[in-house]
């Protein structure tokens, strides 16, 4: 089970995750993770039925599709998703995207990344995470895929 100040990396990338608050550490109540990525195509437009997600961004630039509406993030910028809001957001690049998130309710979304960051080490998957995959996992949790 994930703690404050557990990081997961992907090998091979400087892609990481470090939790700051669990749900375990919270009572539920809120998980809160900083994220670095490189170049990255983030997860598919989708939804949560009862979580309110937080994004800041304290490097780089995000590409946030809220609702339809793209913007670009930069350094201090941030935004809230609220539960049946449709989002996605990436990294285009060229430098280095770091961000702090905040998932109100934590739900089980810490579990969620520590089980994609260990099938991605079983499988010896090095590169860019496919985080199309992760969101199909949490699908059965609170969300769901946007379809076009």
């Amino acid at each position: 089970m994930a703690k404050s100040g557990d990081t997961l990396t992907i090998p091979g990338t400087e892609f990481t995750l470090r939790f700051l608050a669990t749900g375990a550490e919270t009572d539920g109540r809120l998980l809160v993770t900083e994220w670095t990525a490189p170049v990255w195509h983030g997860p598919p437009p989708h939804w949560h039925r009862s979580m309110t997600e937080s994004f800041q961004v304290l490097e780089g630039v995000m590409t946030f599709t809220l609702n339809g509406s793209t913007t670009y993030l930069r350094a201090g910028d941030s935004v809230t998703v609220n539960p049946g809001d449709r989002h996605d957001f990436s990294n285009d690049g060229p430098q280095i995207l770091r961000w702090r998130q905040e998932n109100k309710p934590a739900l089980h979304h810490e579990e969620l990344f520590a089980l994609f960051h260990a099938i991605m080490l079983r499988e010896g998957i090095n590169g860019t995470p496919q985080m199309g995959e992760a969101v199909r996992l949490f699908r059965y949790l609170d969300g769901g895929i946007s379809r076009p």
